[in-house]
């Protein structure tokens, strides 16, 4: 009954399952500031285009073999950049599965084991907690989300094995979707990275050269 009412709130299990999108964000880390624009189309299309403030050139990432990374120049040029310590394919697949609005869809998953949590309170209002856990030969997550109790939204992500946290705030309804605006990570109990959703597009179809290298 808690997932359905879940899934409900946050646009819909079929519409959430088949979403791609389009979403532009802007990020702020160590003061930093850094706007961002991804290109989600799941199980294995993504790209991320960024730029910092104050640099002229940008940057982006592609899943392909494993993930590639190009920096490209105001004139166009790109010049691809080899980076060591990559995430294993399995992590960045299942980011790209459950990225954005569809990190609800964990609860529809057939891989994931899933629990009840304590209720607690945040920001004042009570909140139903939900375990996750995922175990594969390369890859384990263990979760916990957090759905505020009266409006079903979820309003915080605990990644257990790392003590971090991501809250979910200012939730706007887009494209029939619910789409927090902001979102705050923290590590430790402080504040590293702030998120804030500047557009947000729900699209039928992405760009296949999107997904080529540039």
């Amino acid at each position: 009954m808690l997932i359905d009412k879940v899934l409900a709130a946050h646009g819909g299990a079929e519409k959430l399952d088949k979403l791609k999108f389009t979403e532009k964000v802007k990020q702020t880390q160590d003061g930093n500031v850094t706007t961002i624009q991804y290109s989600v189309r799941p199980p294995d299309g993504f790209r991320i285009e960024s730029q910092q403030e104050g640099d002229a050139a940008k940057r982006i990432y592609l899943l392909r073999n494993g993930g590639e990374h190009w920096k490209k120049d105001p004139d166009g040029k790109t010049k691809k950049i080899v980076l060591t310590g990559e995430p294993l394919i399995e992590t960045v697949l299942d980011t790209v599965n459950f990225f954005g609005p569809r990190v609800v869809m964990r609860l529809k998953a057939a891989d994931h084991r899933l629990s009840l949590a304590d209720e607690i309170k945040i920001d004042g209002r009570p909140a139903v907690g939900v375990e996750l856990s995922k175990v594969a030969p390369t890859f384990k997550l263990s979760l916990r989300l957090y759905f505020d109790k009266e409006t079903n939204l979820l309003v915080r992500q605990d990644k257990l094995h790392e003590v971090s946290s991501i809250t979910y705030g200012d939730y706007k309804k887009i494209d029939g979707i619910q789409i927090a605006q902001k979102e705050t990570k923290t590590a430790n109990g402080k504040v590293v990275t702030e998120f804030e959703v500047t557009n947000f597009r729900a699209v039928g179809k992405l760009d296949a050269k999107l997904f080529e290298q540039p």
